[in-house]
């Protein structure tokens, strides 16, 4: 099932900032996932305690989850529709 997201822009975009902002958001993503993958690698560095952050699994968790999140949305950006 399609999951629909409604970004709105105030001022309006230019034909031009429409076809940037697809391969901004694009980027930005595969940037995101990319700089966390491994995410057990990341995590360890960020956290490089685990005894100290009581909360490492959980972390560990919440990145892989955006990872996924990341690599799933990051295609779509580049189809991404406007509507006026």
């Amino acid at each position: 099932m399609a999951t629909k997201i409604i970004l709105t822009v105030d001022e309006g975009l230019t034909e031009q900032e429409i076809a940037d902002l697809r391969f901004l958001l694009s980027d930005a993503l595969g940037e995101f996932a990319a700089a966390r993958t491994p995410a057990k690698e990341y995590v360890k560095g960020r956290y490089p305690d685990e005894k100290e952050y009581y909360a490492y699994d959980g972390k560990l968790a919440q990145v892989e989850r955006r990872n996924l999140l990341a690599e799933k949305l990051h295609n779509a950006a580049l189809r991404f529709e406007v509507a006026e």
